[in-house]
């Protein structure tokens, strides 16, 4: 299965530039309300994110994600609205780097623009 290696591929990235995961993994959580902000059984839209692959005791870690993996805005401003829009051009600046971007293995499993819709 394509998500199962994605899942893979990006662990072994993330791993490989000093991340700690626990006993995650990517997948589908289906039927996501986005309104309610919980998972409901009515709708059909997809969404992509860390799931447990199996239970975790209280205290376990999770995710360690390394500084060097951090997309942050060159220069941090007051505003969030400033920041959330100097952090998509950080990140649409990597994306335009394509194979040489840090992050193109992450990148390339955001959703694409099509999927968004």
């Amino acid at each position: 299965h394509q998500l199962e290696q994605d899942s893979q591929d990006l662990m072994t990235w993330f791993k490989g530039n000093g991340g700690i995961a626990g006993h995650v993994h990517l997948q589908f959580f289906s039927g996501w309300d986005k309104q309610q902000g919980d998972l409901g059984s009515g709708l059909k839209d997809m969404v992509r994110g860390l799931g447990a692959r199996e239970d975790m005791d209280k205290g376990e870690l999770v995710l360690k994600v390394p500084r060097k993996l951090l997309i942050v805005p060159s220069k941090p401003v007051d505003s969030m609205q400033d920041n959330a829009i100097l952090l998509a051009l950080a990140v649409a600046a990597e994306i335009k780097k394509d194979s040489s971007s840090t992050w193109n293995r992450y990148l390339a499993l955001l959703p694409s623009e099509k999927q968004l819709q």
